[in-house]
């Protein structure tokens, strides 16, 4: 009986050896080097139709993270273009569904939107389908199109949890002033929305002469 027996638990057992024997090599080959161009280049292909990604220098591993030199997504009129990204993140995280990047840094981000003007809806709802928990830095992030603008040393927090977006800015430079402050906006409707900003700004009073002044701002109320 036991002879006949042992076939068939082989049989059952097989599967789950199969399975784990298939997540254990993934594993592996996801903290090997070159596995995070791997993953790039396979997931290209199935971006929606009309995007288009581009991607140069790609260095790192999927599990631990690395670097990319140059990043360029294209779709219709608005394109994105990221240089010497670097980052680092847990991907055990997303057992508890949680993308937890611990560090995303960019050297420069642009952002060139040339796509019409149009009376869009009010946002209803941005909800995701998992937690995220983002620390980033970006030293220079360019604006262009219908308006341009400048940022530089963009620093901060971004988390989505409990139906939430949340932002920590640990310090932010536009123009001349220097600014810091937290922003909440709920996920669903009303969208309840909740800014808070402390700064710095240097103004000209003469052509040889700025003073400083210390400006403070909040807001709060449905986005719409």
């Amino acid at each position: 009986m036991r002879r006949l027996l042992f076939p068939l638990f082989w049989l059952l057992e097989f599967p789950l050896v199969a399975v784990g024997a298939a997540l254990l090599a993934l594993w592996i080959w996801s903290g090997s080097e070159g596995s995070l161009k791997s993953a790039l280049e396979q997931a290209t292909p199935y971006l929606p139709a009309g995007q288009q990604l581009q991607l140069q220098n790609v260095t790192g591993s999927l599990r631990a993270g690395g670097a990319i030199g140059q990043l360029r997504w294209q779709s219709g009129a608005l394109t994105v273009q990221a240089r010497e990204v670097r980052f680092a993140w847990r991907p055990m995280a997303l057992l508890q569904r949680k993308l937890h990047v611990t560090g995303l840094d960019l050297a420069e981000l642009s952002i060139d939107d040339q796509r019409a003007p149009s009376a869009a809806e009010p946002l209803q709802e941005l909800v995701l389908p998992i937690n995220l928990d983002i620390t980033f830095q970006v030293d220079r992030i360019r604006l262009t199109g219908a308006n341009s603008v400048d940022v530089n040393e963009l620093t901060g927090v971004y988390r989505y949890e409990s139906d939430k977006h949340q932002l920590t800015l640990n310090r932010v430079q536009v123009a001349d002033g220097h600014y810091q402050g937290q922003l909440a906006l709920q996920a669903r409707s009303p969208m309840t929305l909740d800014v808070q900003l402390q700064g710095a700004v240097r103004a000209p009073i003469s052509d040889d002469r700025q003073i400083s002044l210390d400006a403070t701002a909040t807001l709060r109320g449905p986005l719409a």
